[in-house]
């Protein structure tokens, strides 16, 4: 009985244990030779690449006009949903149509459940500040991690290789090869290349030929520091001049053959004559993210 006893703690001593490193542990994506450091070479280059990838994708002109109007963006996000994803994806979100509205340059955003068990519901963020609607009946303010975490997700995956252009901090990373095509790899983040606790850190593959991204390697600080994982970019196709992503699959690594879950987008639909409350519906609400 005691080295039952015995052999149950040194079990949960063990997970504990677990437990504390990938909660406390920072994954880095830097690749050996930004490491040993980033010089103004690395930089200028990085930079270089993921300029000729926004002129491959419809050019800074057209994204900068692009980010400036509301869309409504039709999609799914569809999980293979096991023990440990059940935990962390919300109940009857996955495999339903949802329409994101949201405007580029903003962070405040509305997506609505259009099938479903929650059909006919609201989820929206203003100012980090998040609420519920359901049907007609008035916003219901009240925090709501998996509102904070999802609908800022849902907008930087659904135009991921624009808003990585602007990160603050990019340099060359070097080079691989991957299903017979050639890529150069470019870090980017922001404030410090080292790892934070507060930034994400992205390992972006652009195609040589194309100059297109088809991965990028990211992390996710908001839900556990020491998760590394990859987006694979898919379905490009041209809207207003910009060639956008319409699936995005994210699966373990680059080579992963399996998804983990999927985001396809069918439409990004202009809204120019959206009231400006529709994503603003009290101004006077703000919080941290």
């Amino acid at each position: 009985m005691k080295k039952i006893l015995l052999g149950a703690a040194i079990i949960i001593v063990l997970v504990a244990l677990a437990g504390f490193v990938m909660l406390n542990h920072l994954s880095d994506l830097r690749t050996p030779s930004l490491k040993k450091g980033v010089t103004t070479a690395m930089e200028a280059k990085g930079r270089l690449l993921l300029q000729q990838s926004m002129k491959a994708l419809g050019g800074a002109k057209a994204w900068k006009k692009f980010k400036q109007q509301t869309l409504r963006v039709k999609m799914t996000d569809t999980w293979v949903l096991n023990f440990m994803t059940k935990m962390f994806v919300p109940k009857n979100l996955s495999g339903v149509t949802l329409a994101l509205t949201f405007q580029p340059n903003q962070t405040n955003s509305r997506l609505q459940f259009l099938s479903g068990p929650r059909k006919g519901s609201t989820w929206g963020i203003q100012n980090w500040m998040t609420y519920t609607v359901k049907g007609k009946q008035a916003l219901d303010w009240k925090h709501d991690k998996d509102i904070k975490f999802f609908l800022p997700t849902y907008q930087y995956f659904a135009l991921m290789p624009f808003y990585l252009s602007e990160a603050q901090k990019v340099a060359y990373a070097g080079e691989k090869k991957l299903n017979g095509k050639a890529y150069h790899l470019v870090f980017a983040t922001w404030k410090d290349y080292k790892p934070q606790r507060d930034m994400d850190q992205y390992l972006i593959w652009v195609e040589k030929e194309s100059k297109r991204i088809h991965y990028v390697e990211f992390t996710v600080r908001d839900k556990l520091a020491s998760i590394r994982s990859t987006a694979k970019l898919l379905n490009y196709k041209k809207v207003q001049g910009l060639w956008l992503p319409h699936r995005v699959d994210v699966q373990q690594q680059p080579s992963s053959k399996k998804w983990m879950h999927k985001m396809e987008f069918a439409a990004f639909q202009p809204l120019p004559n959206l009231p400006p409350n529709y994503l603003l519906p009290d101004p006077k609400r703000v919080a941290t993210k």
